[in-house]
């Protein structure tokens, strides 16, 4: 069961790191990707530690809470790379090169 908690939480932070790069690709362009990749891998940490303190917060340590952690913690990053997605379709669509 500790393999799960850890690819779920593996994959959630890929999808979250991806979720702000493509967006800021699109406005800063890729003559600063050092600084969208560190930035969007410093966005994924925050939203760990961020979600693990709700987590603590309203379900406080109970039994299956590390599952329902990574769940949930990949499912807020993969609607936020939804949400990434549609923003950067919005940028490109008014972007004129």
């Amino acid at each position: 069961m500790i393999f799960f908690n850890i690819g779920l939480r593996g994959m959630g932070m890929m999808v979250c790191a991806a979720s702000l790069v493509y967006p800021l690709t699109y406005i800063f362009g890729i003559e600063k990707s050092d600084m969208i990749t560190m930035g969007s891998i410093g966005f994924a940490f925050v939203m760990f530690f961020f979600i693990s303190f709700l987590m603590k917060v309203f379900i406080g340590e109970m039994k299956g809470a590390e599952e329902i952690f990574s769940l949930s913690f990949l499912l807020v990053s993969i609607f936020l790379f939804i949400l990434s997605y549609a923003t950067s379709v919005i940028i490109y669509r008014k972007k004129e090169f």
